[in-house]
């Protein structure tokens, strides 16, 4: 016997802690020194019958000295005195529910439904605790899924509006010609169809030399505003020219 032998020796002669005796075996285990870890084991069990870490280590000696029965006994034993703590789970996720502790709760309490998936208290107080699921982020439509039928609609009717609006200019209803082209930019500010009829409308006017509208306060009032409208629509529909012509295909 060596030196360590016989302080380990002296050691467990003098009835160790639990703890300490755990070490100690476990530390003989890693030696190699499976026959002394057997029998050791043993008597620590007759002291201890219900010490898991110390039965769970003979059944690892016995599984390396081949002794596949031993083991299995053994492990048996152990596995049913865990199963006797499995509840303490279960009490521990009721403590941090009541303290607000709802992470630590779920954890706890998922590992108690792991052994015990029907306990309907435990499933009841899982409700109480588990964040709710955030709502789904609503889908934007696509364009290219919109019914055709909505596309077409839509499409006629700015058509039918750009139609009215050079109905009225040709009857020299210039006003009326404008608020249909206002109403269009106004619903759609990338309607460059209407955008380019009323700029050519205005320069006509210009041209001409013609009031566009009458000399009423109001209407030039309004007639100030449509060219300050066009005015900021020709510089935007301009940017986004200049930005497509420097995009890459």
């Amino acid at each position: 016997m060596t030196k360590t032998d016989d302080f380990i020796d002296q050691v467990l002669k003098q009835s160790p802690s639990r703890e300490t005796l755990f070490l100690i075996l476990r530390k003989m285990k890693e030696e190699g020194m499976i026959g002394e870890v057997i029998r050791e084991c043993i008597k620590a069990l007759d002291i201890y019958p219900n010490d898991i870490p110390i039965r769970t280590l003979l059944s690892e000696a016995y599984m390396e000295s081949g002794f596949i029965g031993p083991a299995e006994t053994e492990l048996q034993r152990a596995v049913a005195d865990i199963a006797l703590l499995i509840p303490a789970f279960k009490l521990q996720a009721g403590l941090y529910a009541r303290q607000g502790r709802n992470e630590e709760a779920l954890d706890s309490l998922n590992r108690y439904l792991a052994h015990y998936p029907d306990d309907q208290e435990a499933l009841e107080l899982l409700e109480e605790i588990r964040p709710a699921e955030p709502e789904p982020m609503p889908v934007m439509p696509d364009i290219a899924e919109e019914p055709i039928s909505l596309i077409a609609e839509e499409g006629a009717s700015d058509r039918a509006s750009l139609d009215l609006a050079e109905g009225y200019y040709e009857q020299g209803d210039v006003e009326k010609a404008i608020d249909v082209y206002q109403d269009l930019l106004i619903k759609d500010p990338y309607n460059t169809t209407a955008a380019d009829r009323l700029t050519r409308l205005s320069a006509q006017d210009a041209d001409n030399g013609t009031p566009v509208v009458s000399q009423d306060d109001k209407v030039r009032a309004k007639k100030q505003r449509l060219v300050e409208i066009l005015e900021e629509w020709r510089t935007r529909f301009q940017e986004l020219r200049h930005v497509s012509e420097k995009s890459p295909l």
